[in-house]
């Protein structure tokens, strides 16, 4: 369905222009799945990316959502607006401005991609593309990494430090926190009372840990969030964002 505006004056027209340079193009006329139409076209067309505004969200999420239908595949991303909170609350969803980090990172690594938004999208200020490679770090499967270097690196990209980890944007150090062989010798010399660990160095446990049948010491599997108290907490936290989500579908 792509290849069948090539004939038509205005779509030739079109591609001559933004060849030259010659932007931004306004689509007017046209019902909003014409438009998803026109601007894949377009995109095939010139072998490249954009970047398409609308005048709400809604509209934005339903051209994203018909241009990728044209293609097949996903090849146009939704930019959502940031959400502000003037008030006090108990917590803040940070899950609007992760969105949008992806989708800069998405593009970072292919600018083929499209990307659909709104005009107040599109005005408010985010990471430049040099401050946005500045703060990612990819970790592969079996590479080391210093963890107090991990720890200061998500500190300085704006991660918050938590006891528990609720929400995009939070991360809590575990392990490594304590050295496990001067645990052990404390709570053998009686200068430790005892102790309850339930994350370690190495997990599961290897054989001969100095932790291993050590008295006055409680030993967990990385069970020890898995409480009453815990359950009911994660399934208010649960309702809480799916109520988020319908308000903000609403």
């Amino acid at each position: 369905m792509l290849q069948k505006l090539q004939n038509l004056a205005a779509f030739s027209s079109a591609c001559q222009a933004l060849r030259a340079g010659k932007s931004p193009l306004l689509l007017d006329g046209l019902a909003a799945v014409h438009k998803a139409h026109f601007a894949a076209a377009l995109c095939r067309e010139l072998g490249r990316g954009a970047v398409l505004l609308t005048d709400e969200e809604a509209a934005a999420t339903r051209l994203m959502e018909d241009i990728n239908r044209f293609y097949g595949e996903e090849r146009a991303l939704l930019y959502p607006e940031r959400e502000f909170t003037y008030h006090s609350v108990e917590s803040v969803s940070r899950e609007y401005e992760q969105l949008r980090l992806g989708v800069l990172r998405r593009l970072q690594r292919d600018p083929s991609l499209i990307v659909v938004g709104t005009v107040t999208a599109a005005l408010q200020p985010t990471l430049l593309p040099e401050q946005l490679s500045a703060a990612t770090l990819r970790l592969r499967v079996g590479q080391e990494y210093p963890p107090q270097k991990l720890l200061e690196f998500l500190v300085q990209a704006g991660y918050q430090r938590a006891e528990q980890v609720e929400g995009i944007g939070q991360f809590a150090a575990r392990g490594g926190i304590v050295e496990e062989a001067a645990l052990a010798d404390a709570l053998r010399s009686g200068r430790l009372a005892g102790a309850m660990v339930d994350v370690f160095e190495k997990e599961p446990l290897p054989a001969g840990s100095p932790l291993a049948d050590v008295p006055n010491c409680l030993l967990t599997p990385h069970i020890a969030g898995v409480t009453r108290e815990s359950n009911v907490r994660v399934s208010a936290v649960v309702a809480r964002k799916v109520a988020e989500c319908l308000r903000g579908a609403a």
